[in-house]
């Protein structure tokens, strides 16, 4: 408390904030005020005493525990107040942030680690209010300082600038190199513009000329034109024929015998009756059913589009009452 007292108001915020001198004996005043308050609010002994006892023994917690499905433990239903929302009135009555920030931060060391919570609290519901999310409000954002240039730099713009101020240059198209040579000197194109011949492409006879008396083979092509060479004792082979041992000791099995015998073939003689229009004796002792009785009826079908009588009128057409435009009609031309 000494420490607090021997503090002046002047050596506490002048020297830091200067601009600060207009309200810092008040600040200082109140603060002390608060100092008392909380010495005199130090509970004695006796005071102790009747705080333990004035506390409840049992206290209900705001937000209920979760308990398992398979307990047994039965509660009975508790009222949790909830905070009310905050009106329209209140949401317009925060401050605006611009206006709070340069006071946090200029009088951040003076006003203490709480008051400056305070301040953060009110900015950041002022933020995030109803009105403030629709206008889209930003936190201010720190100035970005832009440095001047130097006389190197401006030297170096000013060269740039000058280039950028000359005129364009216009140069001259330059001439296609070709890499092939004229038409009329190649004999490829000349040949190409030849019509096609599309007349029958007829073999001429062979004849002995006078390169092929004086041609010499190679050696590749007198050795293709030898014949071949075949092994002859491969196609033939010599008496008594060599069989395997395994195959003498093999005993057939008796589907190998079942398949090995030929198969008797049928003639048409046998799938013939004797005599055709013959019934069955079982087919004359069956007794047929009721499904099979109504199934063998013939169809009964209705000639709806035929009328029995053409002549005869629909007791509905009796019944009609013609109407004064159907009377004018039915009246012939020129009778009236």
């Amino acid at each position: 408390m000494a420490s607090i007292r021997s503090k002046q108001p002047s050596d506490c915020i002048i020297g830091r904030h200067p601009t600060a001198t207009c309200f810092a004996k008040d600040i200082c005043k109140e603060y002390l005020k608060l100092a008392k308050r909380l010495q005199k609010l130090q509970p004695r002994p006796h005071q102790r005493r009747t705080r333990n006892l004035a506390r409840p023994k049992y206290v209900t917690p705001k937000k209920l525990p979760a308990t398992s499905s398979n307990s047994n433990y039965s509660r009975k239903a508790d009222i949790i107040r909830e905070l009310p929302s905050l009106t329209r009135t209140e949401q317009l009555a925060y401050p605006r942030v611009r206006k709070i920030l340069p006071i946090r931060e200029d009088f951040k060391d003076v006003l203490g680690a709480g008051r400056v919570q305070v301040l953060s609290r009110t900015m950041r519901k002022s933020l995030f209010s109803l009105y403030s999310r629709l206008a889209n409000c930003q936190p201010p954002e720190e100035k970005m300082i832009i440095e001047k240039w130097t006389k190197k730099e401006w030297a170096v713009h000013r060269r740039y600038l000058s280039k950028l101020a000359q005129p364009k240059k216009i140069f001259k198209p330059l001439k296609a190199v070709h890499m092939w040579k004229d038409i009329s000197i190649m004999d490829r194109f000349k040949y190409l513009c030849k019509p096609k011949d599309r007349s029958e492409h007829i073999v001429p006879k062979w004849e002995l000329t006078s390169g092929l008396k004086k041609y010499k083979p190679t050696p590749i092509i007198i050795n293709l034109s030898k014949p071949k060479e075949t092994n002859e004792n491969l196609f033939h082979q010599t008496l008594p024929i060599k069989i395997n041992p395994g195959a003498l000791q093999y005993k057939a099995t008796d589907r190998i015998l079942q398949l090995a015998t030929r198969a008797e073939k049928r003639t048409g003689e046998s799938i013939l009756k004797e005599n055709p229009f013959s019934v069955a004796p079982n087919a004359l002792k069956a007794k047929p059913s009721d499904r099979v009785v109504e199934l063998s009826q013939p169809k009964e079908y209705e000639e709806g589009h035929v009328r029995q009588n053409p002549f005869m009128i629909s007791p509905a057409a009796l019944k009609a009452k013609p109407t004064t435009r159907i009377i004018e009609l039915s009246q012939p031309k020129g009778s009236s």
